[in-house]
Formats: C-alpha cells, sequence, structure tokens
C-alpha cells in the first residue's frame, strides 16, 4: 500500500491498474503526433 494522505491508501491492485494505464497511454499511437512528426521531417 502507498500513503497518499492522513486518511487514504493506494491499495496495491489499484496501483497495479493506474501503471498498466499509464503504459497504456505512453505507447498509444497517435495518428495526429505521426503526422506532424512525418512533416516536420520531411521539410526540414
Amino acid at each position: 500500500m502507498i500513503y497518499q494522505n492522513s486518511n487514504q491508501y493506494m491499495t496495491d491492485d489499484l496501483e497495479r491498474r493506474l501503471i498498466q494505464k499509464a503504459i497504456e497511454e505512453q505507447f498509444r499511437y497517435r495518428p495526429i503526433a505521426a503526422l506532424k512528426y512525418w512533416f516536420k521531417r520531411l521539410f526540414a
């Protein structure tokens, strides 16, 4: 458990779910960002 504040604890399950969601968000494909990056390289 992770201590949040004086009356709230984060359970191991909640921590695992939050980490999993953060990892999925980090590696999610972003087509607009990829397109902007492609144009930036194309016209650089």
